[in-house]
């Protein structure tokens, strides 16, 4: 498995770390301050194309100057390959990080539905795995549609706790390979459906266990390598490098569970003792180095 294509929105993201929340007349200087490319496809596909396997993103950005610096950077970011649909303005992103971990606080021109054609047929001839992540159940379900008449496997994050569309996923659910949800959004997936299915389920839950319901029937666990609190900067994307770090191993067809929850963990590992989204693969985190 060495063709990849990774689908979902795409923000520019204005990230602040602070103490504390700011009030009329008490300004707060922030400790840090990162502006990049983000959203969870562009999140974990960048990780994807950094550990050196071949992909390409489809998602949509603004006609604004924003919208021109994330083509440049896509382009440098996924082999050569950006693919895109104009609107009027770039998804901006405004995140703030304290103590207890990130808040989005407010989240301006969300535009989130494209269809499978800005992706040319001939490209859809030639990639082998699909993976989504998107806040749009039509997008969604039109590039899940798309994927399965091509015979691609396919990975779904669906973000249920951020929009509670658990409803309208579930549909959609069955034709996944394997979903990634995280400790509040299980309770809104039918696990038992998905296992008669043979569709897999990887639940994660911070710095506990992981639990992985493999389609052979059996379910894994395994919890990350305990991280002493004073080296957690943030948690921002540490999902996202979670699924990059899984995916590795996993698009293989022959790695073990045991060796995608290890990848999986050590990658995200890495998201959370670093400032900001995660941007590159360490070489002691790409597949075949542990």
């Amino acid at each position: 498995m060495n063709h990849i294509l990774t689908v979902g929105n795409i923000n520019y993201d204005i990230i602040v770390s602070i103490p504390t929340y700011p009030s009329a007349g008490n300004p707060v200087d922030a400790e840090y301050r990162e502006t990049n490319i983000g959203g969870s496809a562009v999140n974990t596909g960048r990780l994807l194309a950094d550990a050196g396997i071949k992909t390409e993103i489809a998602t949509v950005t603004g006609r604004d100057d924003l919208g021109q610096i994330i083509q440049e950077q896509l382009a440098n970011q996924f082999d050569n390959t950006q693919i895109t649909e104009k609107l009027p303005e770039t998804t901006r992103v405004y995140c703030m990080i304290r103590d207890n971990g990130p808040e989005f606080i407010n989240v301006a021109n969300m535009n989130s539905k494209f269809s499978h054609k800005i992706v040319p047929e001939s490209k859809w001839k030639r990639i082998e795995h699909l993976h989504i992540t998107s806040f749009d159940t039509d997008t969604v379900h039109d590039f899940i549609d798309t994927a399965t008449e091509y015979g691609l496997s396919i990975s779904f994050n669906p973000s249920l706790n951020f929009h509670g569309q658990s409803a309208e996923y579930v549909p959609m659910f069955t034709d996944c390979d394997i979903i990634f949800v995280n400790e509040h959004e299980v309770d809104k997936i039918p696990i038992d459906t998905l296992r008669d299915e043979k569709t897999e389920v990887v639940v994660t839950k911070g710095s506990k266990e992981t639990v992985y319901y493999a389609s052979n029937g059996s379910t894994y666990t395994k919890s990350p390598e305990e991280v002493e609190q004073q080296q957690i900067h943030d948690t921002l994307g540490a999902g996202d490098a979670f699924i990059a770090g899984f995916l590795q191993p996993w698009l293989t067809e022959s790695a073990t569970a045991e060796c995608c929850l290890k990848y999986g963990h050590c990658l995200a590992k890495r998201a959370i003792t670093e400032p900001g989204v995660l941007q590159t693969v360490p070489d002691e985190a790409k597949f075949g180095a542990l």
